[in-house]
């Protein structure tokens, strides 16, 4: 009787030191280096309608004030601790953070100005031998800030035979060209030949996958 209940506290001791064992990381940028999130170049406020979501490859959920998306009412953002489940302290993780202008689209998907990071980091969170778990890992210095960017226009137009001509400025650098056949319908990456003329980045596309609609988009 004496060794069964032993075994049993034994057990007890193991499941709530596996039950702490899930990383944490910290999403205070608030210190140090001091990374945030900028449109156009200069930093976000509450009037901005920019929100930032979290995103943890592997995870088998988030947990905390930061899991959900959330209004970067502030640049330079503190909130708190995530818990990682499923990722035990001390792991390398994949992290993702990833910004958008909700004027611009109601979420990341659909939104046309928005910004994303990827980067490892070791999650805090490690288990002593007392079975208590240690502080969590702030994505600083990992994470480097966030600059979203204002999409420039697109001018399109019919280039004769089987080409579609569509241009923007150059600041549109880094932006990856999407089509959709019906206005809320779902954007697809489209192919093209690319060319510039003066200040001008030129895109033919074939029209046998032609579509609709055309936009630029944050890859």
């Amino acid at each position: 009787m004496v060794r069964s209940s032993i075994g049993a506290a034994l057990a007890i001791v193991a499941f709530v030191a596996s039950a702490q064992a899930q990383g944490t990381l910290s999403l205070n940028v608030a210190s140090g280096t001091k990374p945030g999130v900028k449109r156009n170049g200069l930093y976000v406020g509450s009037s901005d309608n920019v929100w930032l979501q979290l995103l943890v490859a592997g995870a088998t959920s988030l947990s905390g004030a930061g899991a959900e998306p959330f209004h970067v009412t502030n640049a330079i953002f503190s909130k708190g601790t995530v818990q990682v489940g499923g990722i035990p302290g001390g792991a390398v993780a994949e992290v993702t953070l990833r910004a958008w202008d909700k004027d611009t689209g109601v979420d990341y998907d659909n939104a046309t100005v928005r910004d994303s990071v990827t980067f490892t980091m070791q999650l805090g969170g490690v288990v002593d031998s007392n079975g208590i778990p240690g502080l969590p890992n702030s994505i600083v210095p990992a994470f480097t800030g966030l600059n979203l960017f204002s999409v420039p226009s697109l001018t399109v137009a019919r280039s004769g035979g089987d080409k579609v001509r569509i241009a923007w400025r150059h600041r549109g650098d880094g932006f990856a060209l999407e089509g959709t056949d019906t206005l809320g319908g779902t954007w697809e990456p489209v192919e093209f030949t690319q060319t510039f003329d003066g200040t001008f980045i030129v895109a033919e596309v074939a029209t046998a996958g032609e579509h609709q609609f055309y936009r630029l988009a944050k890859p």
